[in-house]
C-alpha cells in the first residue's frame, strides 16, 4: 500500500493540473470577513473590499486573487485565515465584477488593470501605514505590474507573487491545453457574459457567445477590445509583467 500511495503522491507533484486543481479541494478555512467595503473607481465602476481586522495596527496585507477567483477563493480564505490568526490585519479584494455581483461597465478586471489596484492602495495608504501585497496566479502578475508601473510611488513596504504568469500568452496557451481547466474558466466567464450582453445589449450586440470555445476566444473578442487592444496578442503584451512597457488601457 505504502509503495502505490507514494507512486500517487509522485504523479501528484508531477502534474501541473493537479497541482493547480486538487488543492481547493483540500483547503477548508471556516472564516467570516468582518466587514466589506465597496470601494468606487475613477470611472464610477467599482470593487469590494472584504477585511479582516485583527487589531488597531498601521500595518495591512492585501491579497489578490487569481483569474475568475474572490475573496472566498479557498486559497484566498486559507491565507486570510492565517495571517489573521498570526495577528495581521487582511484585506482580500474582489477585483471588478467577482464579489457575486456585476460591475457596472461593459469591461471588467483584467491581468495588467493595475490603475484599479493603485486605486485600492491608495485609498488604504489613508489609514494604514505599512502595507504588503500577496498575489495569486492573475493577481500575482497584477501585483508584479503594479510594482512596475509605479515604481517612483508606490506606498508598499514588500510584496509576494505566487504562480505568477509573467508570460500571459504562454499561460494562456497552457491552459487551452487542458480541457477541464479550460471549461472551468469558460463556464465562468459565459455566464458574466451573458449577464453583460442582457445589461449592454448595444455593446454586444455582435458578440456570438457560443462561438466561444476557450479563453484565447474570450480575450480576442471581448477582452481585448473592450480595453482598447486591436487584439488578445496585443493585450497579452501589454499586460504581462515580464514586458517593462506600462500600458495604462
Amino acid at each position: 500500500m505504502s509503495i502505490i500511495y507514494d507512486n500517487h503522491i509522485k504523479f501528484l507533484f508531477k502534474n501541473a493540473w493537479l497541482q493547480t486543481i486538487v488543492p481547493n479541494y483540500l483547503q477548508f478555512s471556516k472564516i467570516t470577513y468582518h466587514k466589506r467595503e465597496r470601494h468606487t473607481l475613477l470611472d464610477g465602476d467599482f470593487m469590494d473590499l472584504d477585511y479582516l481586522l485583527n487589531n488597531e495596527s498601521s500595518k495591512i496585507i492585501i491579497l489578490i486573487h487569481g483569474f475568475e477567483g474572490c475573496s472566498h477563493s479557498s486559497y484566498i480564505k486559507a491565507t486570510a485565515n492565517y495571517l489573521y490568526k498570526n495577528g495581521c490585519n487582511v484585506l482580500a479584494v474582489n477585483l471588478r465584477g467577482c464579489s457575486g455581483q456585476d460591475n457596472l461597465k461593459p469591461y471588467s478586471y483584467h491581468s495588467g488593470k493595475t490603475q484599479d489596484l493603485k486605486s485600492v492602495i491608495d485609498a488604504v495608504k489613508l489609514k494604514y501605514t505599512d502595507i504588503s501585497l500577496i498575489g495569486f496566479s492573475l493577481g500575482a502578475n497584477l501585483t508584479l505590474k503594479y510594482l512596475a508601473d509605479y515604481c517612483h510611488e508606490p506606498p508598499v513596504h514588500r510584496a509576494i507573487a505566487i504562480s505568477a504568469p509573467f508570460d500571459l500568452e504562454a499561460s494562456a496557451k497552457k491552459i487551452v491545453q487542458s480541457y477541464i481547466s479550460n471549461q472551468h474558466f469558460m463556464n465562468s466567464l459565459k455566464r458574466k457574459l451573458e449577464i453583460k450582453k442582457r445589461t449592454f445589449p448595444e455593446e454586444f450586440k455582435d458578440l456570438n457567445i457560443k462561438a466561444l470555445k476557450n479563453i484565447i476566444d474570450v480575450d480576442e473578442y471581448y477582452t481585448a477590445p473592450q480595453h482598447g487592444y486591436s487584439s488578445a496578442h496585443e493585450f497579452y503584451e501589454a499586460a504581462s509583467c515580464i514586458n517593462p512597457v506600462s500600458y495604462t488601457h
